[in-house]
């Protein structure tokens, strides 16, 4: 219901539509929330929370290696990302590809 009414109070929000998402999410509807957060980031490419969303699921899905590739072009744009770094070398250190993780990691440093 709370939903529903954000819809109407705010239509075309991106907040509302990201929360819409996460909904989905929580209820492993994976499928619906990815191609909402696609939406969000054909009106705004540089939206990096429907970004980060996406890289979430294919966590949660246990998809590391598409988590890895969609993170990497996240980072080609947005290269101050802390966070993002940090995410980074996590994967590569769960699939054993420590030289990456490395690199990774001294990116945090400068």
């Amino acid at each position: 219901f709370c939903l529903q009414e954000l819809r109407r109070q705010f239509p075309g929000s991106h907040r509302v539509k990201r929360l819409t998402g996460m909904r989905f999410e929580a209820m492993e509807r994976y499928d619906d929330a990815i191609q909402l957060y696609d939406r969000i980031l054909q009106e705004d490419s540089t939206n990096t929370a429907a970004r980060k969303r996406k890289i979430a699921i294919r966590k949660a899905q246990g998809k590391n290696l598409e988590a890895i590739r969609e993170l990497n072009e996240y980072l080609e744009q947005f290269v101050g990302d802390q966070e993002a770094w940090h995410e980074l070398a996590e994967l590569y250190i769960n699939e054993h590809d420590y030289a990456k993780a490395a690199f990774c990691l001294e990116e945090l440093m400068m």
